[in-house]
């Protein structure tokens, strides 16, 4: 098992980095590395090295939310994984999905055939700046020791063996509550392009999900299941008076689903094997006390693994 202190030493880290862009952050980033670090590269120039990580930026940002973004890009020639910390007290925008400023950019760069490194490193230093509260602490102007941060870091932070479910699981952005109806769960639907909702109860705790698919199929009678047409009825409308007779109803008494919560330490084969086999549309993942922390789609297993 690797540890960061492997692949990051002080010198790489930058407690005051001066950035107003993501451009700027990137470059100031790489700018460090060729001048400390330059054989790593091999035969990738700087130029390339900065066009390659913005290529990979510009797809989709890397900003995964909470303040902290990770940069990163695998190159054909590179020689071997490389880390670098930049701390922004102002904070860049980075495009992130819950639209807060990031604080902390780690920028990696490693080789073709090193595949999962990136994500374990990712999912090691999330974990570690999250539990420390670090990124809350810089966006507020709190006062933190980065250097007994740094020191931790370095002295405590491992990248696991396998790649496991909270090392891809995208983070929950919308979510249904118990208590709520019909008609609020079908709005965010709505306003969110979504087909599935989990279903959270007062706690955060995993409750179950809410689908289109069953929204629709309340209107429609439990024989219909056995018909192979309904050209005879089609022109029958069942939502008629479908917000009428049952907008109030709350999701617990009408359609919700209830799922199996996944850990968070499934690996990626048990992942796949729900996802294809299982056929489960989205894996809810929780922690030990079944608070939701994640989801995991077929998406985010082509976007994070294949596409990485």
């Amino acid at each position: 098992m690797s540890r960061i202190a492997d692949f990051l030493s002080r010198d790489l880290v930058f407690p005051d980095m001066q950035a107003a862009t993501k451009e700027e952050a990137v470059a100031f980033l790489v700018n460090a590395l060729y001048s400390r670090r330059s054989a790593v590269g091999g035969a990738v120039s700087r130029e390339d090295c900065l066009r390659m990580l913005m290529e990979r930026e510009n797809l989709q940002s890397t900003a995964l939310g909470d303040g902290i973004a990770f940069p990163h890009a695998r190159i054909e020639g590179w020689k071997e994984f490389v880390l670098l910390i930049g701390i922004s007290a102002k904070g860049i925008d980075f495009g992130a999905a819950d639209q807060g400023r990031v604080h902390i950019v780690c920028l990696m760069v490693s080789s073709l055939n090193e595949p999962y490194t990136v994500l374990q490193a990712m999912s090691a230093l999330s974990h570690f700046f999250l539990d420390a509260g670090l990124p809350q602490k810089i966006r507020l102007g709190g006062q933190y020791d980065w250097s007994d941060i740094q020191q931790l870091l370095l002295a405590q932070v491992e990248l696991t063996g396998q790649v496991v479910a909270e090392q891809v699981m995208r983070p929950v952005l919308v979510k249904a509550t118990l208590d709520m109806d019909i008609k609020e769960a079908t709005r965010l639907m709505h306003l969110h392009k979504m087909d599935i909702l989990p279903v959270v109860d007062s706690q955060d705790r995993l409750m179950g999900e809410v689908t289109c698919r069953d929204v629709l199929r309340m209107e429609l009678p439990d024989f219909f299941q056995d018909m192979t047409t309904i050209s005879f009825i089609r022109h029958i409308d069942p939502f008629e008076q479908y917000f009428t007779d049952k907008k109030n109803l709350r999701l617990e008494e009408a359609v919700l689903r209830k799922v199996t919560p996944v850990s968070g330490q499934a690996t990626l084969i048990e992942l796949i094997f729900l996802l294809a086999i299982k056929d489960q549309a989205k894996l809810y993942i929780t922690d030990d006390s079944l608070r939701l922390v994640g989801i995991v789609d077929r998406f985010t297993i082509i976007d994070k693994i294949l596409f990485l």
